[in-house]
């Protein structure tokens, strides 16, 4: 094919320029460019030769850039063809975004120098002026590079229009497992306002996906998977080091009443699917779930024992008997040897010698009692601090069966959704998850000595720490009796150096959360597991645990009356309008005390007070006092005839009276 003479020379000319000034791509291949590192120099007696014979016979091998006259000459569509052209070449890829050294002599590897801002202003530039043909092009073409030029599309900004295209990037980006180790290099480089911009990307494709209905007989299910899979890289990340919170990794779109069979087909049998990905489901979503759960499991068990002829013996219920007098031990005897399956069903306490039918509010009483009598700092299971106001183990109780009871007690409690009265430092709920703790995490169980360990890293800067003459020990009172315990061997004869305070402090901390309670704490969690073991329940942060077996501390009294029910009332009733103008005046702890009258617990549910029932009737003489069935959440609310008697009455009632209020 013959070259015409204007061709040649431009062909020529841009041989020389990569010869002299090299194209500016520290990534070039082209052997002859200056701005390959690894060149080779060519002299001026050889130029011109070499230059002529490259440009007629291996001119595929030039340098591809663009002239300043070029650039002058292009047409609008030539502008938006050019990111599509580089996206397509490897080597001009790996040159754009990147921030190289001037001192640079070698090829970098990897993600090196990458300048995310550089990708970001890109895309969004790309996104923007593109018409939807265009983008579709590109979109196209992300099958035919490397998975780091795929990478890249993490970048780009959501818009509806392209949603099955995002879902197709996602697909290519995680479909190999191999390719996780890559993705997590990719993010790890970026700032947490980048990586806030992808979580936004994956999280609206997900949200939109919801919003549409079921998905899991879709053709379009696989994608979500896909999405999930980075989601899931991006929410390890965040455990790691926070750049959003957690409940952002919520999708408030999945709706509890979406058919779950599949997924629980798919959960039960260890498969890949939306409970795989259980940290995106909203908290109080969640709950619901393992309570679906746990009744697909009881299910399971019943069916296997009608198969098996034992239907008779099969008891849909936790049915313990419960001397009041002896009430840990009778407790403990009932519990100790149940199955697993036989302690997440619904709970019903009888109390010897005593007549009534447990409908929720004999079990919401023991679960008082117990927890009140083994929090009782005089029966020496637990310490309590009183300026963080919680509870720790007591390293000197030697009960073990007490511990492992009052752990079975918190299993209980989140499958009978019972709000437990216990205040733990958050670092119990990172240890029952397993969670390794910091040095840091002391802080949560004392602040005050903690703070005083800080003080000596601070001193170790400017000073020698041996001139305390600290050792490596730790002191216990133990009934006025003060006991030292070596935190390494030989520890009472190790001075505290600068050297070694890192190793004192670390050796401390771990004695006080850990090692000085290991028995006690293991016998605890021994009894927690047996009756907790779902992944849905154990996969969940520590704050979440938390908030499941202890509410939150969000009294929303509009949220409570938007979920109130009535009967002989309604929400435009006189009575009912006075009561709740009562209600949302009085203060915290009055709030407390009326939620502790109606229900006989003051703690809020996961997810707040628009999710307690609360029931008002119209019930009861004018003249007397309102009263309360705790089994049902029920305010039993006489027809008073204004707002101040109301007060005076509901006052006196909730002040004067615990559980099921007065007649």
């Amino acid at each position: 094919m013959e070259i015409s003479e204007d061709e040649l020379q431009t062909r020529m000319d841009n041989i020389t320029h990569s010869i002299k000034e090299g194209c500016g791509n520290p990534m070039c291949n082209n052997t002859y460019c200056k701005s390959n590192p690894e060149h080779c120099s060519i002299s001026e007696n050889e130029m011109g030769d070499f230059v002529v014979l490259t440009a007629i016979n291996e001119y595929k091998e030039c340098c591809k850039f663009i002239t300043p006259k070029q650039i002058y000459s292009m047409t609008p569509n030539d502008v938006f063809q050019l990111p599509i052209e580089a996206y397509l070449n490897d080597s001009s890829l790996k040159a754009s975004f990147r921030d190289f050294p001037d001192n640079c002599n070698s090829r970098p590897k990897g993600f090196e120098y990458i300048n995310h801002q550089s990708i970001f202003l890109f895309m969004n530039f790309l996104f923007n002026v593109s018409n939807p043909e265009t983008i579709k092009k590109v979109f196209n073409s992300i099958s035919l590079v490397q998975l780091e030029q795929r990478l890249l599309f993490l970048c780009v900004p959501y818009q509806t229009k392209y949603h099955d295209d995002y879902g197709y990037l996602f697909k290519l980006i995680t479909e190999n497992p191999i390719n996780k180790e890559v993705i997590h290099q990719f993010l790890c480089q970026m700032s947490p306002e980048h990586l806030r911009q992808v979580h936004f990307l994956v999280h609206s494709f997900l949200d939109e996906m919801f919003k549409k209905g079921s998905v899991q007989r879709s053709k379009k299910y696989p994608f979500m998977i896909y999405a999930l899979r980075l989601f899931k890289i991006l929410y390890e990340m965040n455990i790691a080091n926070e750049f959003i919170d957690y409940k952002s990794f919520y999708v408030y779109s999945i709706n509890i009443k979406r058919e779950w069979s599949d997924d629980f087909d798919l959960f039960f049998q260890n498969k890949e699917g939306l409970l795989s990905y259980s940290f995106i489901i909203e908290l109080y979503t969640r709950v619901l779930v393992v309570h679906e759960e746990n009744r697909c499991e009881q299910q399971l068990t019943l069916s296997g024992a009608i198969q098996n002829d034992f239907f008779e013996l099969f008891n849909p219920y936790l049915e313990l008997r419960i001397d009041r007098d002896n009430l840990l031990l009778s407790s403990l005897n009932s519990l100790v040897n149940k199955r697993p399956i036989d302690l997440k069903k619904e709970l019903k306490i009888k109390f010897i010698g005593e007549v009534g039918v447990d409908q929720g509010g004999v079990s919401k009483e023991w679960f008082s009692l117990i927890v009140k009598e083994l929090f009782k700092v005089d029966f020496g299971m637990f310490t309590y601090n009183n300026k963080t106001r919680q509870f720790w183990f007591c390293s000197f109780a030697d009960d073990l069966q007490d511990f492992k009871l009052i752990g079975i007690v918190l299993g209980l409690a989140i499958y009978n959704n019972i709000i437990l009265d216990i205040s733990f430092p958050s670092i119990l709920y990172k240890k029952l998850l397993d969670i390794p703790l910091t040095f840091d995490d002391y802080n949560i169980l004392d602040p005050e000595v903690y703070n005083s360990l800080i003080q000596l890293k601070e001193m170790s800067k400017v000073d020698d720490v041996s001139s305390l003459q600290l050792t490596f020990e730790a002191v216990q009172n133990y009934f006025d009796e003060n006991r030292s315990y070596e935190l390494i061997p030989g520890g009472r004869d190790i001075i505290v150096t600068n050297e070694n305070l890192q190793l004192y402090l670390d050796r401390y901390a771990d004695f006080y959360c850990t090692s000085s309670v290991q028995k006690q704490f293991d016998a605890f969690k021994q009894g927690f597991r047996q009756v907790v073991s779902s992944p849905l329940l154990l996969s969940m942060r520590p704050e979440e645990l938390e908030l499941v077996i202890c509410g939150t501390k969000e009294y929303d009294f509009d949220a409570l009356e938007r979920n109130a029910k009535y009967k002989d009332y309604n929400p435009n009733s006189p009575q009912i309008k006075y009561f709740w103008e009562i209600a949302k005046s009085l203060t915290l702890e009055q709030k407390k005390k009326l939620l502790i009258f109606v229900t006989s617990n003051d703690r809020v549910p996961v997810g707040g007070l628009g999710n307690l029932i609360f029931f008002i009737d119209r019930y009861g003489d004018p003249e007397k006092f309102p009263t309360a069935s705790t089994c049902f959440n029920a305010l039993h609310l006489p027809p008073y005839k204004n707002k101040e008697i109301m007060k005076e009455k509901l006052l006196f009632a909730i002040e004067n009276a615990v559980g099921f209020g007065l007649a």
